[in-house]
């Protein structure tokens, strides 16, 4: 018997000691981050709960269940958000615009009706769901995309079981948010349902103290830095990586900085894709820089998260507008500089977690005058690199150990030890 039957066919109303529930708020792929955040979740709760199976809850509209297997989960089934989509689909082989409908309406359902939902429409998922006494929410940023997502995870376990328990591995969110009220209100609501929420760091746990009045939150850090490194196929040689962020970050202004760091450095520069959105963006920085010699995009589509983190453990610096580049690269000690996002605060958790504050830079400040800070603080490492890679080997034990507490906190919550 499987485990899904094997949780099936126990007594309704049985409370599942043994079962935990991973419930994700970002699709687990295209985007290397997002894959570690999954990875080494599921690894950390295998490592300090052995005796706990994992049902995985993707938030994608047709889990990629052959992939995610490989994440090490025991069951793997849909978002609980999808009770009304399913509706559509059930009965018959839904038409093409029954299919449309179908995958909008799974990721705009209003939480709360999915939350009734969920605990009302018969499935088999749901039925496990209801008497699963433990569930942790995959915190990835708390941002205006995916937001209903965001807040179903939370809202929707309390309705399936409100004596269940909650936790958010450590999530960071953008101050976009906390600019709208009802935003504010909606994930003050949400974020109230864990019994704990652990941050990416102290600069969101101080805002979410101060703006959401939650007294829930401890400050922590990402899991993926615990990520184990692959050796990659083709070691690169000593150079600068750059990592875009879609077109969050003006391609012009990465341009721009490509071309001094090649000119004024005279280092070559690795454009590493991180997501597929980045992979356009990648390839037209590439078609804007004159000196192509000294440029390459890095080919990143069949490359594990891990062989990725292999790949940036042989830099000598990197500049990323994406944060999990920034977490694989200083967990091999790599110096690190940060450019922000509209509205992002990630850089501030993570950086911030090395004292490594005053590399961080918003390209919308000022841009010339920014650009050119960037390169003076790009040829500042170069001439201290080795101080630099000592004060990240020195605070490195710190980001670690703080990651693995949100599962001491969990070992705890779910023994009552």
């Amino acid at each position: 018997m499987n485990h899904l039957n094997h949780y099936i066919t126990r007594k309704a109303g049985e409370i599942y000691l043994n079962l935990i529930a991973l419930i994700g708020t970002v699709k687990p792929f295209e985007n290397k981050g997002d894959e570690a955040i999954y990875i080494t979740s599921i690894q950390l709760i295998r490592k300090h709960l052995k005796k706990i199976k994992i049902l995985l809850a993707s938030p994608e509209f047709n889990p990629s269940y052959r992939k995610l297997r490989k994440y090490g989960a025991d069951i793997i089934t849909r978002h609980p958000m999808g009770a009304l989509s399913e509706l559509l689909t059930k009965r018959n082989t839904p038409n093409s615009f029954q299919k449309s409908l179908a995958k909008y309406i799974y990721y705009h359902t209003p939480p709360l009706i999915s939350a009734l939902l969920s605990k009302r429409i018969p499935s088999k998922f749901n039925k496990i769901l209801k008497n699963i006494d433990t569930f942790v929410i995959a915190s990835h940023p708390l941002e205006a995309a995916g937001f209903s997502t965001y807040v179903s995870s939370f809202v929707i376990p309390r309705f399936l079981n409100p004596q269940s328990k909650i936790i958010a591995f450590p999530l960071s969110l953008s101050t976009k948010i906390l600019n709208n009220f009802i935003s504010k209100s909606r994930a003050k609501n949400a974020l109230n349902k864990a019994n704990i929420v652990y941050t990416r760091g102290n600069h969101t746990a101080k805002l979410l103290k101060k703006h959401l009045k939650l007294k829930n939150v401890v400050a922590s850090f990402d899991p993926a830095i615990t990520l184990s490194k692959t050796e990659p196929k083709e070691k690169p040689l000593k150079g600068i990586a750059v990592v875009p962020a879609g077109l969050s970050v003006n391609p012009l202004f990465l341009a721009k900085l490509i071309r001094k760091l090649i000119e004024e450095l005279e280092k070559h520069i690795y454009i590493i894709p991180f997501s597929l959105d980045d992979i356009p963006i990648a390839h037209k920085l590439f078609n804007l820089v004159k000196n192509k010699d000294s440029c390459n995009v890095i080919d990143t589509s069949n490359m594990s998260p891990q062989e990725l983190k292999g790949f940036l453990s042989h830099v000598e610096m990197l500049i990323t507008s994406r944060v999990h580049a920034a977490i694989f690269a200083l967990s091999e000690h790599i110096p690190t500089i940060g450019i922000l996002r509209e509205d992002d605060v990630k850089f501030y958790d993570v950086l911030g977690t090395f004292k490594l504050d005053e590399y961080i830079f918003n390209p919308k400040i000022a841009p010339i005058n920014t650009l050119n800070k960037i390169i003076s603080t790009a040829k500042a490492i170069t001439d201290n690199r080795s101080d630099i890679v000592q004060l990240i080997k020195q605070k490195l034990p710190l980001a670690v150990a703080k990651a693995e507490n949100t599962c001491f906190a969990l070992k705890k919550l779910v023994t009552g030890d």
